[in-house]
């Protein structure tokens, strides 16, 4: 690959592997920009985008400034390291602390073998020491484990709790800096469609309910953060047979609330404060009828999309390239003799597994780069384009069809 493609691969890797960056990326450029340009007037255009300035903000706060304090002060009261060099205990998979003991240690060597081939490598020269350091401290394994999965979870929870409050006072604030910038209430994107009165009329509601609604905004990610964690904590603790379904599923995918560098929270710790906080908030800062419906249709679009629409555009593109080019985009270990329907469930290899097939792998580099970007740009087009035009012409007929009733009365 020439020195372009190649460092363009290396930041696509870094961005698809940090699911912080990725949703960033994802929803800052490919949904609020496209989104902020395809606005109904210029105040609402300013709302989207300091609406995007502070989620860009809010998402980079927890990893870059309060992770590494949660990981230090958590690891270090619970007992289970000394100095800042045995914090890195904390990459162990939380697929290792699921079992016993054994297991456990076993997690301890296979982690300390993969940060010693880290592009940071120096950072990590004597981290077999270190980890022997904290196993010597505890005769008894078995409490280490226990220890460590629960230092997980208590870091998961304060975690959550400033991701998710961080992310829903995005819609309040922006909501409060477009009234008090146009001293007008009501929904930003209805004031070149219809005058004052009716935005007013519209609010009404809404304003009386603001304090309710930031209440019950702040209390659902607090009310999940500790059910989450809690279930998170017995998924790993308890064995599976005193388990429920949902723990039972925890407990064979533990690793999925791994984070990244023990900072950047995973795919699917975002997915729930997406749930949780983001969400919800979004829908109950709506202002009127007309952007609530605005909000639930692009959040359930956004949703489909961001956690599923790009798993089956990445399947059907994969497949395709292998059969016809030869790449192998596809991690088809379980899926050799799949049925047809079954190889939709078959996800794509990520880019840096496919950086570490080696010179033999450039045709499949290449296809990659341009799945991992036009994946990109069909959710910019279908989300940050085609889902404001259609939801902006349905707005203004809703508001000019209000209006009509109102001279009719």
């Amino acid at each position: 690959m020439v020195a372009g493609v190649s460092n363009l691969y290396n930041i696509s890797s870094s961005i698809q592997s940090n699911a912080t960056l990725n949703r960033a990326v994802m929803e800052v450029g490919g949904i609020e920009i496209p989104f902020a340009i395809m606005a109904n007037n210029r105040d609402e255009r300013i709302e989207r985008f300091i609406r995007a300035a502070f989620f860009v903000t809010a998402s980079f706060v927890a990893p870059v400034v309060t992770m590494p304090i949660f990981n230090k002060f958590f690891s270090k009261r619970d007992g289970i390291v000394k100095n800042d060099k045995e914090i890195a205990i904390l990459r162990v998979s939380k697929e290792y602390l699921t079992g016993n003991a054994d297991k456990m240690t076993e997690g301890f060597k296979k982690t300390a073998e993969i940060l010693k081939k880290d592009k940071d490598k120096e950072k990590f020269t004597d981290i077999d020491k270190h980890f022997n350091n904290v196993l010597e401290r505890f005769p008894n394994k078995e409490i280490l484990r226990q220890k460590l999965a629960k230092t997980h979870s208590k870091i998961f929870l304060a975690d959550f709790l400033v991701a998710s409050l961080a992310a829903i006072s995005v819609p309040w604030i922006s909501n409060f800096i477009t009234e008090k910038r146009t001293k007008r209430a009501g929904y930003v994107g209805e004031f070149e469609i219809a005058d004052s009165k009716y935005t007013d009329k519209m609010s009404e509601k809404h304003d009386s309910l603001k304090k309710a609604k930031i209440g019950v905004s702040v209390a659902i990610p607090i009310l999940a953060s500790f059910g989450i964690s809690k279930a998170l904590s017995n998924s790993m603790l308890k064995p599976e047979e005193k388990l429920g379904q949902i723990g039972k599923f925890l407990k064979k995918n533990a690793h999925m609330f791994d984070y990244k560098n023990t900072r950047f929270m995973s795919r699917a710790g975002y997915f729930a404060v997406m749930l949780a906080g983001d969400m919800p908030s979004y829908m109950l800062a709506c202002r009127d009828k007309h952007e609530l419906k605005m909000r639930a249709t692009g959040w359930a679009f956004a949703l489909a999309m961001l956690f599923g629409g790009d798993f089956v555009l990445n399947n059907l593109v994969g497949r395709a390239s292998d059969s016809r080019f030869g790449t192998n985009l596809m991690n088809r270990k379980g899926y050799e003799n799949a049925g047809f329907f079954k190889k939709f469930l078959m996800g794509a290899n990520s880019l840096d597994k496919i950086n570490q097939m080696g010179k033999a792998a450039k045709k499949t580099k290449n296809a990659a780069l341009v799945m991992y970007w036009g994946n990109f740009v069909v959710t910019t087009a279908l989300l940050g384009f085609g889902l404001p035009f259609i939801t902006n012409r349905q707005m203004k007929k809703d508001v000019k069809k209000d209006l009509k009733q109102q001279k009719i009365k």
